[in-house]
This record gives C-alpha cells, structure tokens and sequence, in this order.
C-alpha cells in the first residue's frame, strides 16, 4: 500500500508539473497576439496611469491568473487591467486585478466583428476605481466573482461606479459577491447593470450596497433588455434594489427603504421585499423645511434628487439653488443635468 500511495503521489506530481508547464507565463504587463493558454506564476504590477495590465487581441485565450495578482498605479489609472475588442472564445480565471479603472473589460467597438464566447470565474475584483467588469459580448458567462469597495473615480465626479455591466447577447451573470459600489461624490453606485442585452440571466448573486450621503446607490439596473431574467439574488441595503425595468424583476430577496415608495404593488409582490426605515424625506417635508431656512443648500440638494427621481423639471434648478449656497456636489449635478453626457464613453477604452 505504501509503494501505491508513493506511486500515487509523484503521478500527482508530475500531472501538477505537466500543468504548470503547459501554460505560457507572462512576466509583466502583456500583449497576449496568438491563441494559447496563459498564466501567472507572479504578481504584474503596473505602475503607469495609462498602463493595461493585459492585452488580449487574438482569438481562443485563456488567462489563469493562478491566485496571483494584477495590481494597477491607483486612483488616478484611466484604463482597465485586462482589456479586450472583438475576440472569440476568451477565458479568464483564478486570481485578482485590482487598482484600475475597470478590472476587467471586453468590447465589440466593430459591429461586423463583436466579442463572443467569454467566460470571467472566479476573479477578485476589489478596489478597482468604476467598474469591475465591463463587457459588450455575444455569449458571455460572468459567475463566482467577487467585487466589493468600488468608490468611484475622482477623475470623474458625475459618473457611475459599477461592478459588473454587460450589453450583450446571451449573458448568464450568476454566483457574484458585490458590495459597497458607491459613488464619487453626487454619481451613482450599481451592483449589476445590463442594457441592451438579449437573454441575459442575472440569478444567484448576493448584492450589498450601503447608503450615501450624495447620489444614490441601486443593486440591479435593468436597461432596455428583451427576455432578461433577474431571479433568486439577494439584494440587501442601499436606496434601491432594482430600477429601470423593475418588473422584470421575480422571486428575488430585497431589502431597502426606497423600493416601495418608488414601485408598484406587482414589484412587491413578486418578490420578497422588506422596507427597512423611511426613504429620506418626503417632497412636502422637504418644502416645509426649505420654508423655515432657505439658506441651506442640503435641503435644496435633497429636494432636487428627490425631484430628479421622479423624473419633475424642477430638479435643475433646485441644484442650481444648492450650487448658488455653494454647495459643490450641486454645481455637479446641475453641470451634468444641463450638459447631458457620457463620463464612460472614453473611460477605459484600448
């Protein structure tokens, strides 16, 4: 028995060697050009704000990170750790990529040449700055990944800090860790977002969002999907749990102070939702209290978010209010509201 265990231990050896040595190691920041299967066996550190951690541009890869690490240069970094554009068959796993404006991002930029076929498992994408995942791809499986402590970019005030966004074909986004994707400042934090998605199965994720004091924080955005799914998450704190398209929302477990002052009844109990406190004040409460001090530019900037969420005109110019008693986050706001823009549209790009 001892010569068959002995036997049993150096094939178990030598198969671990054998995989070892099947991969190609990459020693730092990367171009990843032909097909073939990638890992680590060290941490890249990328210490350049307009450094990728690795650049995928052939077809049929596949990255084990191995548990080690893609650390990016910080706060200011404005590109993503592992970018991608139009590839075919890419598999990320193991590992963390972490310090980057986005960990991990896959475009289709070329209509006629989209991304397809990716699969992220099992990343730890903590501490990047606005995103952990971004991904516009045809057949795209996002599961086991862990994002927590996303803040925003102080690069760029007025955007949106989320942990996984997808515009895709065919998506399956399940299993995922998120927490605490806040807001720089007066944007707004998301747990999961998709639009312009097509089949996608958002299922299985326990999302936990904190309360800000500016912005407000959601843990699911529904865009314009058609046939999305959003069943069987955990969806615990923050303002909202699902905005947009709520009611494609079913069966999930939600908790927050805001969702049943915003949603109809079908929402509510299609899922099972517990109201924890009260949702800020109330438009009338608000007005009452602006009566007694006009002076108070938090007062005029609650009345605008409040205002702002149901959609009424005369948001702007309660941030306008709030800008004038020089409260910053209100000249922000108006800012973003009268110039409409997109603070993502160049973020990260390759």
């Amino acid at each position: 028995m001892k010569i068959i265990s002995s036997l049993i231990a150096i094939a178990c050896s030598l198969i671990a060697s054998t995989d070892a040595n099947a991969c190609i190691e990459l020693l730092g920041p990367s171009v990843i050009s032909d097909p073939g299967e990638y890992c680590l066996n060290a941490d890249i550190n990328v210490t350049r704000d307009d450094g990728y951690g690795i650049t995928v541009k052939a077809d049929h890869v596949a990255i084990n990170l191995r548990d080690f690490a893609i650390i990016g240069s910080g706060l200011h970094n404005h590109v993503a750790g592992i970018y991608a554009n139009g590839v075919r068959d890419l598999r990320l796993e193991g590992g963390r990529v972490t310090g980057f404006l986005i960990g991990i991002r896959v475009d289709s930029v070329a209509e006629e040449h989209p991304s397809s076929d990716v699969l992220i498992r099992g990343i730890d994408l903590s501490g990047n700055n606005l995103q952990g995942i971004k991904i516009a791809a045809k057949h795209a499986v996002i599961a086991l990944n862990r994002i927590d402590g996303i803040k925003g970019s102080i690069d760029l005030p007025s955007s949106y800090s989320i942990a996984i966004q997808a515009a895709s074909g065919d998506c399956e986004i399940t299993q995922n860790f998120i927490r605490d994707i806040l807001p720089y400042r007066e944007g707004e934090g998301a747990g999961i977002s998709i639009d312009d998605v097509t089949n996608c199965i958002v299922r299985d994720n326990v999302i936990r969002q904190s309360e800000v004091k500016y912005g407000r924080t959601m843990a699911v955005w529904i865009g314009k999907p058609v046939g999305a799914t959003v069943t069987g998450n955990y969806l615990i704190g923050g303002d909202y749990g699902v905005l947009g398209n709520w009611n494609d929302a079913k069966s999930n477990f939600i908790q927050n102070p805001c969702d049943a002052g915003l949603h109809d009844a079908d929402y509510v109990h299609s899922n099972a939702y517990q109201q924890t406190g009260a949702c800020g004040q109330t438009i009338p409460q608000l007005r009452a209290a602006l009566a007694k001090d006009e002076s108070d530019p938090l007062l005029h900037f609650d009345l605008a978010r409040t205002l702002y969420e149901l959609g009424a005109d005369e948001a702007l110019a309660q941030f306008e209010q709030a800008c004038d008693l020089g409260l910053q986050e209100g000249c922000r706001k108006r800012d973003m509201l009268a110039r409409p823009h997109d603070t993502l549209a160049k973020a990260g790009g390759g």
